[in-house]
């Protein structure tokens, strides 16, 4: 009988030690079932705002792609949502009635494999000038009230207003590079 019960023993052994080597072998085939798919430099990255904007706002304006991009079969290869680095120039509004400027030019982002892949295009915004205001203000009141009417010449121009529901630019992968997809 202490026999009978020690090859149960084996036998449940052994069954645990040949279910590991399986579930071991399936997860290594899994990981290597991963296919790769090219990113090409032609392919549109379309880049919206991650939310609304006001040129006089502290903190520059933070965008993220748009649509997936995928490749010919459907595949994700860079997800809606992944945010875009980029590098800002933001100009205030002045006086004079100019209108304030944004500069933007995308660098990178993250592909679904976690590769950081460079970008090339830019983003380039600028607010509503208001020349006629100022200078007509400045003009029509020179003649009544003479020097008092030079402060008018500060009437600054409109800021940017930017929503976050627009696509407002494209970038394209600088180089063509390798994605891991599942």
């Amino acid at each position: 009988m202490l026999t009978l019960h020690k090859n149960n023993i084996m036998k449940t052994k052994n069954c645990k030690a040949i279910l590991i080597i399986i579930a071991s072998f399936l997860l290594t085939v899994n990981v290597f079932a991963q296919e790769e798919s090219l990113l090409t430099t032609g392919q549109i990255i379309s880049i919206k705002l991650k939310e609304d904007w006001i040129g006089k706002s502290k903190k520059n304006p933070e965008f993220v792609v748009a649509n997936n991009v995928t490749n010919a079969n459907g595949k994700v290869l860079i997800s809606s949502g992944s945010v875009i680095t980029s590098q800002v120039k933001n100009i205030k509004a002045r006086g004079l009635g100019r209108g304030g400027k944004l500069k933007v030019q995308f660098l990178s982002v993250n592909a679904v494999d976690g590769q950081t892949i460079a970008l090339s295009g830019q983003f380039t915004e600028k607010g509503k000038d208001r020349y006629g205001l100022c200078f007509g203000l400045t003009g029509g009141l020179l003649i009544l009230l003479g020097p008092f009417s030079l402060p008018c010449l500060a009437i600054k121009g409109k800021e940017i207003q930017l929503n976050a529901s627009e696509i407002v630019g494209t970038a394209t992968p600088l180089n063509t590079q390798k994605i891991k997809v599942n």
